[in-house]
């Protein structure tokens, strides 16, 4: 519901809405208490220039500056606006105001998506940057971990322009540096794939095996090439396990599946 800031609250405003049904507010399951005092609190006392929707009961549900309200656990509150939005404490105290910065989403419940002129960054919710809002997307894979990509524009224009990829933990760690190498993370494995040899880690960066071709077995495992070829003598094929561990090693000139 929007109004213009100097406008009277018409009786039509004064809407039948429980707190549990309210659209505005994520990640705390309901709008509480707790919530409504701590935004309460941080309101300036002269709240005129502010619209204010209340139930018929004129109890107090919406403040309209805010397009929504986000409650990270009983501690964090993210007041929303369009083209800005405000971190504040479960007592209404401010922890970080940002001025011209899009949210965009929440990761892993503690890092925040922004984005800035159609760039995305992230900051963690004391309201500090951990990227600035530099990358052409950033998002979060199943297991929590964090990818990030940038577009790294061409000095010529002979050729084209590129992308640079990098992983970051789930508390915003970086992982593994940003370069034009391939990142993705698949069952709790991190694959990299650079200038066609793939290389497989787990969550703690050990090194579990690479290749350059590949081919699934029906009983979860899979032979592995380390020739760029894949085939022919020389070729190199083992065997890996359906986590990726090398359990033959890459000796044989045959693969057969």
């Amino acid at each position: 519901l929007r109004q213009r800031p100097n406008d009277h609250i018409v009786p039509w405003l004064k809407l039948e809405i429980e707190f549990s049904a309210m659209r505005g507010v994520r990640g705390g399951g309901r709008w509480t208490e707790a919530i409504q005092d701590a935004v309460e609190k941080f309101l300036p006392e002269d709240k005129k220039s502010f619209l204010i929707v209340k139930n018929m009961d004129d109890e107090w549900l919406y403040q309209a500056k805010f397009d929504e309200v986000i409650s990270i656990g009983n501690n964090v509150i993210i007041l929303i606006a369009e083209v800005s939005f405000t971190i504040i404490d479960n007592q209404g105290g401010l922890i970080k105001e940002f001025e011209e910065i899009r949210y965009d989403s929440l990761i892993n419940g503690s890092l925040i998506k922004v984005k800035s002129k159609g760039r995305y960054g992230l900051c963690n919710i004391d309201g500090d940057y951990i990227l600035p809002c530099v990358y052409s997307d950033i998002s979060a894979t199943s297991e929590g971990y964090v990818l990030t990509q940038k577009i790294e524009r061409s000095k010529t224009w002979r050729s084209s322009d590129s992308y640079v990829y990098g992983l970051l933990d789930q508390n915003g760690k970086t992982i593994i540096e940003e370069s034009k190498q391939n990142i993705a993370v698949q069952a709790n494995r991190i694959h990299v794939v650079n200038n066609h040899l793939h290389i497989v880690y787990d969550m703690s960066m050990n090194k579990l095996c690479e290749y350059y071709h590949g081919e699934s077995l029906k009983s979860g495992y899979r032979t592995i090439s380390l020739s760029r070829f894949g085939y022919g003598k020389y070729s190199q094929w083992g065997v890996v396990d359906s986590e990726w561990r090398l359990i033959v090693p890459c000796h044989f000139d045959v693969s057969v599946t």
